[in-house]
């Protein structure tokens, strides 16, 4: 018992220490309980296998990164982008930011950095690189 403070074997302070302890406000529980928990997978729609980034929109639209294009999931559906049915540079999408203008940027393997629009609905190709086989890794 040596190694052990004195103030931590004294009674008023372990006494104080349980009342704080019993009159602080509960924290959040870890787990919260969820109505529903719902799985998505290539059979509900989902591109690809692997998802590399996953990200929601100030709309509350889940988008989902993978190695076969942006899907977007309004909880119901998911829509799918891809190089042969929008504007998207490369179908690989590494990573996602959503910005303060409710903007989404895309990370793409080799077609640089998209921009989706949330008004448009639309996805814009960066203009601003010059070397269009840039790689986004990390947004």
């Amino acid at each position: 018992m040596r190694f052990i403070p004195s103030i931590l074997r004294s009674f008023p302070f372990n006494v104080m220490l349980y009342f704080v302890g019993f009159l602080s406000p509960p924290l959040p529980a870890a787990a919260a309980s969820y109505d529903r928990i719902q799985t998505l997978s290539m059979d509900e729609g989902l591109p690809h296998s692997d998802v590399n980034a996953i990200t929601q929109d100030r709309d509350g639209y889940l988008w989902f990164a993978t190695f076969s294009g942006l899907s977007k999931y309004d909880g119901y559906r998911l829509q799918t982008f891809r190089t042969d049915n929008s504007d998207l540079t490369c179908d690989r999408i590494l990573c996602l930011f959503v910005a303060r203008d409710s903007s989404l940027y895309i990370g793409t393997e080799s077609g640089g950095l998209n921009r989706y629009d949330p008004v448009s609905e639309t996805i814009f190709p960066n203009t601003m690189t010059s070397a269009p086989k840039i790689s986004i890794r990390l947004l």
